[in-house]
């Protein structure tokens, strides 16, 4: 499972960080729980919308 963020579109274009992205690799058999919680964040966040 791959964790990041796409931020470029709303980042400043001028600061040191400008453009800069990260991502975190989580590798396992333990993750459908991480999945999950990361699945009902998400869908939270659609109702809420």
């Amino acid at each position: 499972m791959c964790v990041g963020s796409f931020n470029w579109f709303s980042a400043s274009r001028d600061d040191w960080n400008a453009r800069y992205d990260t991502s975190l690799i989580y590798r396992g058999t333990n993750l459908n729980a991480e999945i999950d919680i990361i699945k009902s964040c998400l869908q939270q966040h659609l109702l809420q919308s």
